[in-house]
């Protein structure tokens, strides 16, 4: 009895402690988002700032050409004056900063990657879910989506749709796919090596679903993968 006590409270320590790590490394995510994000806001701004100052200029120099009809130098020179703006892509900007920021930070690595994107948004600026677990969720579900993409050697893309109606949260994560899944015991599992530092996978995403009343359902072919989540919010 003694020996099922000791065991008891060593699983029960060790359950503890890597619920702190994990919680511990999700924080430190969530943190790099934000910082992305804010980075992307601010040189957003001060782009913006620049271009204004020297509009009327630009301007001038687009109306010289249209005036002795220098079409093609004309929509150049429109062209380098829109660059000089959306130098910093900003896929999402909802305004929620949760959402926003892991969006960001995500799909600026898909897009390295050379993975189109397909993103709707449409979700309030303040949603009652922990910052947390919208981290965790999405956090999770877009590294899959981006490492099983960049396995695909033609055909790389990402459909994203995020829509908060009626104190529900939906969530659908489309992406291209080489048709292999690993599964135990009817539950995909991961595929990759390094289990720990790759997230805490679908099974524990459940585990965060079921504290709102949240589904998750799984779809897959050949070619195809896709994830929808269904969250109610209170």
């Amino acid at each position: 009895m003694i020996l099922n006590i000791f065991v008891f409270y060593l699983y029960d320590a060790l359950t503890k402690f890597f619920e702190e790590k994990i919680e511990k490394t999700m924080l430190k995510e969530q943190n790099k988002y934000y910082k992305k994000q804010l980075g992307i806001m601010n040189t957003t701004n001060e782009n913006t700032r620049a271009f204004n100052h020297d509009l009327a200029n630009h301007l001038a120099i687009v109306r010289g050409y249209i005036q002795i009809n220098e079409d093609e130098k004309a929509c150049n020179y429109i062209d380098k004056m829109t660059k000089s703006v959306y130098t910093v892509k900003e896929f999402s900007n909802s305004g929620n900063i949760d959402i926003d920021s892991i969006l960001n930070h995500k799909l600026y690595e898909a897009s390295k990657k050379e993975i189109a994107i397909s993103l709707e948004v449409k979700v309030p600026i303040s949603i009652n879910i922990a910052s947390f677990d919208i981290v965790v969720i999405l956090g999770n579900l877009l590294d899959n989506a981006i490492e099983a993409t960049s396995k695909s050697e033609n055909d790389k893309w990402i459909d994203i749709i995020i829509i908060y109606k009626e104190e529900i949260l939906f969530i659908n994560i489309k992406n291209t796919f080489i048709g292999s899944v690993y599964y135990e015991k009817d539950k995909i599992q991961t595929s990759k090596k390094d289990i720990e530092n790759h997230g805490i996978g679908l099974n524990n995403i459940e585990k965060i679903l079921k504290r709102y009343d949240g589904v998750m359902d799984i779809d897959h072919d050949d070619n195809e993968f896709e994830v929808e989540i269904t969250m109610y919010i209170d």
